[in-house]
């Protein structure tokens, strides 16, 4: 057991180092664009990058998770097949990003009239559209690597886009005064530059046809996860469009500012997801060809571990958020007040991921759609009453509930269809533990001394509860070392 989880765990360790060097380097931009920007502007640039996930959905057509069970469809021995099944997942959703890009262009006015209430934004919309292909190729060529655990190879493509992003937005911003239009290119910039790297180095992984057999499996597989995908977008992002509207006009951007700030702090909730989960994917699905049970067993663990580890960062991004703003984003004053909640959310999206395994290993995908529409019918109908109510504060909330939801529904069904042995005592325990440290957040204390003390007192309580309520029991901790240790030795195999 501590074998399996300390190969994870080094996996997960050198994808998190990804995102941490990438939340690093974002660090030294926002404030940048704090200072550049107005709340208003900021707000912008917020629904102009919201449309633009909304779109990209359409784009990978879920091959990028269909493409990675057919991969382990086929043994070691089986490369050439392998190849093809990527092939064919890459030439179809570079094709998709294509086509959806030119429909953005021809269609930049009306949406532009959507979104800002105005023509003048249309630009903005054309440059984020020519990303989308750059995007498709360098998220597929990570997809490959980490399907063959090259860990570091990952990690140079996300640091070269993270450094080439970095400085092109410092360029654009402070030397070439190109405003909004300059952090987009940036953006686009970054992901060709991180692309061409990509398919450099995982050029010999991928055939050079497409098979219409591997099409449609990975169709019948991933196409469901489409409206999944759909539903997951508006449960993380339509809250934004729903403030622009919903607000009163006059304070709509500016409002919608702050909370895009916010959610840029919360932002390092969803790197440390993602890297977990970019290891975790992999992983999971190599370990059950092998051996099932073990499997079951290994997942069983890491849902608690992880839970107490989220737990702890939500904690913590709560707890100092207001510093932090004060520090970095002085302009901002009141983004604060949503992160605990956006932090609630990001967590409980992270043990979601764990939940929902035994419903991919038992291929049930197609249930997913249910899973995601409610929840995100709840976000949406919860957004509706407290917005106007609220603000961004009430997005956050509908955000934190929504997640949680989400959580239920891929816990019960996964263990319908394939139950597994989780301790959810544990990380319903862990979850109380976090309420009263979260809250502590969203209160202002001055001076700053005093809020600092007493914020490192809650930090340190709520830590002292998990081990006095026995969250993770001493063989766990256990593991934990055993993933420390082994941190700087990425798995080769």
């Amino acid at each position: 057991m501590n074998g399996h989880i300390a190969r994870l765990g080094r996996q997960t360790v050198v994808y998190g180092f990804s995102g941490v060097a990438q939340q690093f380097l974002g660090v030294i931009t926002v404030p940048v664009m704090a200072r550049v920007f107005t709340t208003n502007q900021y707000g912008v640039l917020t629904l102009v990058t919201t449309a633009i996930a909304a779109v990209a959905i359409f784009v990978d057509l879920g091959l990028a998770s269909a493409s990675q069970r057919s991969f382990y469809d086929y043994a070691d021995s089986d490369a050439d097949k392998r190849r093809v099944v990527l092939s064919t997942a890459l030439i179809t959703s570079l094709s998709a990003a294509l086509l959806v890009a030119a429909a953005v262009i021809l269609l930049r006015d009306p949406l532009s009239q959507f979104l800002f209430q105005s023509h003048r934004y249309a630009t903005l919309l054309i440059i984020a559209a020519v990303t989308l292909p750059l995007t498709a190729l360098m998220s597929f060529s990570r997809e490959i690597m980490r399907l063959h655990f090259r860990a570091w190879q990952f990690f140079t493509s996300s640091i070269l886009a993270a450094v080439a992003g970095t400085v092109f937005i410092i360029v654009s911003l402070v030397v070439l005064k190109l405003g909004l239009r300059g952090v987009l290119l940036s953006g686009a910039g970054a992901a060709g530059l991180a692309g061409i790297y990509g398919m450099v180095s995982v050029r010999r992984d991928i055939g050079r046809s497409v098979s219409r057999s591997e099409l449609r499996t990975m169709m019948d597989y991933g196409l469901p996860l489409v409206p999944t995908a759909a539903a997951l977008w508006a449960l993380a992002l339509i809250d934004r469009i729903m403030l622009e509207h919903l607000v009163a006009h006059h304070a709509a951007l500016s409002e919608l500012g702050e909370y895009g700030m916010a959610n840029q702090l919360v932002l390092v909730m969803a790197l440390a997801t993602t890297a977990f989960a970019t290891a975790f994917s992999p992983f999971m699905l190599s370990l059950f060809s092998q051996d099932p049970e073990e499997e079951k067993r290994v997942r069983a663990t890491v849902l608690t571990v992880m839970a107490v580890l989220f737990a702890l960062l939500a904690v913590g991004v709560s707890l100092y958020a207001r510093e932090v703003f004060e520090l970095v984003a002085p302009r901002f004053h009141t983004a604060y007040e949503a992160v605990g909640l956006l932090s609630v959310g990001g967590a409980a999206n992270a043990v979601a991921l764990i939940a929902l395994s035994g419903i991919t290993l038992a291929r049930k995908t197609r249930r997913l759609i249910w899973f995601t529409g409610a929840a995100a019918a709840l976000n949406i109908g919860v957004n509706l009453i407290v917005i106007p109510l609220w603000g961004m504060v009430g997005a956050a909330f509908a955000t934190a509930i929504a997640y949680a939801l989400l959580f239920a529904l891929y816990y019960v069904s996964a263990q319908r269809v394939y139950p597994t042995p989780y301790k959810p005592g544990r990380v319903l325990r862990v979850a109380l533990l976090a309420i009263l440290p979260v809250a502590v957040g969203a209160i202002p204390i001055a001076p700053v001394a005093l809020a600092l003390a007493l914020k490192t007192a809650t930090l340190a309580a709520f830590l002292v509860g998990v081990w006095a309520f026995r969250v993770i029991e001493p063989s766990e901790f256990a593991t934990l070392r055993a993933m420390v240790r082994q941190r700087v030795r990425p798995l080769q195999g």
